[in-house]
């Protein structure tokens, strides 16, 4: 009988038929005022991290959309975070951009495009992620992010963590 090769087989089988789970992801930034704050802290809400910059057009133009999308569904587990993509000689004027756009959701800054293309496969802005309560990626964006498709992703998202209604 030659049941080591049977066992081989078996675990084999059971590894090759396995789901690959993603596993979660992390970012490590500061705050504007120069708190370190990490995408691990999120745990068990939907992130909407968004990655721009005070000089890039497209970014400023995703803005309102993002903050009213906050706004919105801050109560219902969501979290947006800007992750400011501006360079140590551009940094100064993130403060002020987040004011003049009325900004209150989470801005950190000191992010790199390589972590850009980390998370999105792509070096380009504005690029938008969203994270499940797990800190999942489960969809990534280049561009601007269109509304309608954010919104449909967030309530996906939303409705599956909820679970099966009872009646």
């Amino acid at each position: 009988m030659r049941v080591p090769g049977l066992i081989l087989a078996v675990v084999l089988i059971s590894v090759a038929g396995a789901q690959h789970v993603e596993a979660p992801a992390e970012l490590k930034l500061q705050t504007l005022a120069g708190e370190e704050h990490s995408l691990a802290a999120y745990r068990g809400q939907v992130v909407v991290l968004n990655f721009w910059a005070t000089w890039c057009g497209p970014c400023r133009e995703e803005m309102p959309l993002l903050e009213k999308l906050y706004r919105e569904y801050k109560g219902r587990g969501v979290v947006v975070i800007g992750a400011s993509v501006d360079a140590e000689a551009t940094e100064a004027r993130i403060a002020p951009f987040v004011r003049a756009h009325g900004l209150t959701f989470p801005i950190w800054k000191g992010a790199r495009l390589n972590q850009v293309e980390a998370f999105t496969g792509e070096q380009a802005l504005p690029a938008t992620v969203l994270l499940d309560r797990q800190g999942r990626i489960r969809m990534r964006w280049t561009g601007v992010v269109r509304e309608t498709e954010l919104r449909t992703q967030l309530n996906a998202l939303l409705a599956a963590a909820a679970g099966p209604q009872a009646h």
